[in-house]
């Protein structure tokens, strides 16, 4: 047997492999996100208490979400404003619960749940506004913390922002941007009686904030900021509303909702986009109150917010391709969060309905999946297993990313992609690879990069062409052993994947 070639390493992007090797027919449908049949979507088990409401959603580890609010029911469940939802359709508390309104949730780094809010305890814990969730039980961050917390950020190093308010025995109250040290918070600046409704970090570190303020740190902003590590920088300097929820969209742009008309002098009403200059309106925008953004690939966004006139449904989604607004299912009440997780999109708020009976909660799925199969066992290696799974599916105009674990803790690895499967033993290719390893991709492209960890992460651009629709392609990971001189040592491998691109 002759043995497969291995082409030289390559770091080119996947969509032109994609486009020419297609292997499945073109679907022509037009996806969509939606409940019942067409969409799939989940009628989830509602909340309960008095006037319920579900304020941040995120998603946790192995299809677990993680749902806060002002609730004292999820599902059958008794909780404390605190819940997960698990994908057997099972609620469940998280501990005691948190004594007081959850309004913001984010996940760590190392995968640990920050809540912040207003509230005293867990059960018997002390806790004071800002909490972790980690290794099964509440934590506090910081008891010297006496803010109420309204919005919270992680950033791409790791950094966790908050927005914080004290009340002053004036009733007023006094409001900053802090940054958690590890050990302590550290103000990054006052907004006075300001306050803050939505802060996001950016890919390249900075974090944007939107509110009503017409100042931060004593730089005049007017509701809508940016902070470059070291100093605040003003993003509009009138804007006629507040803005109530920030996102990047998929070429970079940051988007802004809220309740405004016009914003740094430019016509938008109540949504717009920062391209880093100026501001940017989407059509004739939204026609009530906008509570909530979230991005979808290949440029497009909903909106949710409320449904208070008989000419709108209070939820939207941009069709970036067509420079359209969409018709989302009926609302009846107020989106305040949207989370997207998988092949579904998690909304929360007040509402009674959402396309149908839901309460509080509802996730809308959509008509062309994308999905993530294992096959094939991993070799052992020096560092364990060798096991890649899949961290964010493949979807038209965004990135399948996925990671291996129990590697060897250095090592070359060669991230192999390609559209046909083998069973080829991979001493064939590599003469020092250990016995029993076998191919199971034969390779169109491949990278090569190394790990000093043990682990690694695997990006890969998939297209926004609609012929991708429906394609099914394969990765693999080669762990490759060297020694001091550069010697291979010991090859292995892991499982493989076969991935279909799906839409949303």
């Amino acid at each position: 047997m002759e043995p497969p070639s291995v082409p030289a390493p390559t770091r080119h992007v996947i969509a032109a492999v994609l486009v020419s090797s297609i292997l499945a027919p073109v679907i022509s449908a037009q996806c969509s996100l939606g409940v019942g049949p067409a969409g799939s979507g989940i009628g989830l088990p509602g909340i309960g208490g008095s006037s319920p409401q579900v304020l941040a959603i995120a998603p946790l580890s192995e299809g677990v979400v993680a749902v806060a609010g002002s609730f004292a029911q999820a599902g059958n469940q008794p909780v404390a404003n605190i819940a997960t939802y698990h994908p057997s359709g099972n609620w469940k508390g998280l501990g005691a619960g948190l004594s007081g309104p959850v309004a913001a949730i984010v996940v760590m780094p190392d995968e640990a749940l920050v809540a912040g809010g207003v509230f005293g305890a867990s059960g018997t814990v002390p806790l004071t506004n800002v909490a972790r969730w980690s290794g099964g039980a509440w934590q506090p961050l910081s008891h010297t913390y006496t803010m109420s917390v309204d919005a919270l950020a992680v950033g791409p190093a790791g950094d966790l922002f908050a927005f914080g308010r004290r009340w002053l025995p004036s009733f007023a109250f006094d409001g900053e941007v802090a940054r958690w040290t590890g050990s302590a918070w550290q103000s990054l600046g006052s907004l006075g009686t300001g306050r803050v409704e939505a802060m996001i970090a950016l890919p390249n570190g900075d974090l944007v904030i939107g509110g009503v303020f017409t100042s931060v740190g004593g730089v005049p902003a007017h509701n809508v900021a940016r902070w470059n590590g070291s100093a605040w920088h003003s993003m509009s300097s009138s804007t006629s509303g507040s803005v109530q929820d920030l996102t990047v969209i998929a070429d970079g742009r940051t988007v802004a909702v809220g309740n405004f008309l016009a914003i740094g002098g430019v016509f938008a009403a109540r949504v717009a986009a920062w391209n880093g200059t100026t501001w940017q309106p989407f059509g004739n925008g939204f026609d009530t109150s906008a509570c909530a953004v979230l991005a979808l690939p290949g440029g497009d966004f909903l909106v949710g917010g409320s449904s208070g006139t008989t000419f709108s449904s209070g939820f939207r989604r941009w069709r970036a391709t067509a420079n359209v607004w969409e018709s989302m299912p009926a609302l009846t009440g107020t989106v305040w969060t949207l989370a997207r997780i998988d092949n579904a999109v998690f909304v929360g708020g007040s509402f009674m309905q959402l396309g149908g009976a839901a309460n509080g909660i509802r996730t809308l799925a959509t008509n062309c999946p994308a999905s993530a199969t294992a096959f094939g066992v991993g070799c052992p290696g020096s560092g364990g297993a060798n096991i890649l799974a899949p961290m964010v599916l493949p979807f038209l105009g965004d990135a399948y990313l996925g990671r291996g674990t129990e590697l060897p803790a250095n090592a070359f690895v060669a991230s192999l992609i390609g559209f046909q499967a083998l069973s080829v033993p991979l001493a064939l290719v590599l003469p020092q690879a250990q016995a029993g390893c076998l191919l199971r991709v034969q390779a169109s492209s491949y990278d090569l990069f190394v790990t000093h960890t043990g682990s690694a992460e695997v990006s890969l651009a998939i297209p926004s062409s609609a012929a991708v629709l429906g394609q099914t392609f394969l990765n693999q990971l080669v762990p490759i052993e060297v020694d001091a001189l550069g010697n291979i040592m010991n090859a292995t491998v892991t499982n493989a994947l076969s991935l279909v691109i799906g839409a949303l």
